[in-house]
């Protein structure tokens, strides 16, 4: 009598999806605790076991309702997988998440970690030598007919003249570099984009890790001006249905991804929680309350500090 189906009125239903509203019956079927999923249509009684398998299903669901929503005309998410790695560092807390991105045309593919401490594209070019740049992927502007070789205000630049170059400095490590423009895509996100080509690069951290680059994703203070910035070009072109990104991260089998556009409710269980970003930095950054040892708040230990979500 308590059984439960998820079902969202924007989805559109075609034998697939009744198959997947049957099993979902079924699962949550028989004894219901006091459970519930977020979510469009989400109003769902089930026990913790069970949550597991409804949310897989659910992912299934959202996957059938992005084909109905572009035959809409509607704008969709789009994620991208991520790959995993532990560094071989003497720092065991070293492990990165990174994607694949594609520049120039024809593309050329490079895999990227999603930084949301760093503003700009960069990316070892062929003319580093640094041991970093060399063992890795390199962008050849030669090889790339929408490549334009450009100054730090936009400006092109003449085949062999002097040019502005760069240092950027991570938390770890620095870059320099000079600055192009040329189309970047990430996934079925295409845009026309300035970045920056390594010239130089410090080996630890790039080094240690298999990823050729970073796309940075914090603000826009962040990156070098707008144009450098990678969610700002997608916000202004209004490709997306929501100008927003979210990660998940996984650490058994299941794979990690980050999806522009959104975040995906089969992904997590309970109500999404927003912070408002407290200064204008360029970092997503937020005001905590305080700070909790062994689930005790101390007064005063961190009280109104200001952190980023990097």
């Amino acid at each position: 009598r308590n059984s439960c189906a998820l079902v969202s009125p924007h989805f559109k239903l075609n034998l697939r999806e009744s198959l997947i509203m049957h099993l979902i019956t079924v699962v949550a079927a028989a004894t219901c605790a006091t459970r519930r999923l977020s979510g469009p249509g989400a109003d769902t009684c089930v026990d913790e076991q069970d949550a597991l398998a409804l949310l897989q299903l659910r992912g299934m669901s959202e996957r059938s309702g992005a084909v109905s929503e572009l035959e809409e005309g509607m704008e969709s998410m789009m994620s991208v997988g991520l790959y995993r790695q532990n560094a071989h560092t003497k720092q065991p807390h070293k492990t990165a998440y990174f994607g694949r991105v594609s520049v120039g045309t024809p593309p050329q593919s490079f895999s990227v970690v999603f930084d949301t401490g760093s503003g700009n594209l960069v990316l070892p070019s062929t003319d580093c030598d640094s041991t970093a740049c060399q063992i890795h992927r390199r962008y050849n502007p030669l090889k790339s007919s929408s490549s334009v070789d450009i100054d730090a205000d936009g400006t092109p630049v003449d085949a062999g003249a002097d040019r502005d170059q760069i240092t950027i400095t991570f938390g770890t490590g620095e870059i320099t570099g000079v600055l192009l423009q040329d189309k970047v895509c990430v996934g079925s996100l295409c845009t026309s984009g300035r970045f920056i080509a390594a010239t130089e690069e410090s080996d630890a951290p790039f080094a240690s890790f298999s990823f050729d680059g970073v796309l940075g994703l914090a603000l826009t203070q962040m990156a070098q001006s707008p144009e450098f910035s990678f969610m700002q070009r997608i916000a202004e072109q209004k490709v997306l249905r929501k100008p927003q990104f979210s990660v998940f991260l996984s650490d058994d089998e299941r794979e990690s991804e980050i999806t522009f556009g959104g975040a995906k409710t089969g992904k997590y269980l309970g109500e999404m929680v927003w912070a408002e970003v407290s200064r204008p930095s360029g970092y997503w950054q937020v005001e905590i309350s305080d700070m909790a040892i062994d689930n005790q708040v101390v007064p005063g230990l961190c009280k109104n500090c200001q952190v980023a979500v990097d």
